[in-house]
């Protein structure tokens, strides 16, 4: 049986990396070149829903996981697959959570701030 291949140029991954690696945890994007030190990806574009510009170096140290599509996946789905992956991966749940309860912390403070105003108002 002839073994198969793990990664290969021209398929399209979700690499996560090790934490602190880089701004994002995951990066989805086209495997454009394999090395001994690494991998090259050029990043998805989500708006236009393709291979942009940019690439970015991984080095295989730093890969903690991936979510891979070969040739004999489906694209679209892999890249509807690799959208949540990379959401999830990168804690943006997480992140909007924290933002919303940190603005909720400081619209209680705005009205206590209010409230005690107030009091001052009415003891003068």
């Amino acid at each position: 049986m002839a073994q198969k291949e793990l990664l290969k140029v021209g398929w399209w991954v979700a690499v996560t990396l090790k934490p602190n690696t880089a701004p994002l945890r995951c990066y989805a994007g086209q495997v454009q070149a394999i090395g001994p030190e690494g991998l090259r990806l050029t990043l998805i574009d989500w708006i236009a829903g393709s291979a942009m510009n940019w690439d970015l170096f991984i080095p295989h140290a730093n890969i903690e996981s991936m979510l891979i599509a070969t040739d004999e996946h489906d694209q679209r789905a892999f890249g509807e697959a690799a959208g949540k992956w990379q959401t999830a991966m990168n804690d943006t749940v997480k992140a909007a959570e924290d933002a919303a309860k940190l603005i909720s912390i400081a619209a209680v403070d705005n009205r206590l701030m209010a409230e005690a105003d107030a009091e001052e108002k009415k003891k003068s």
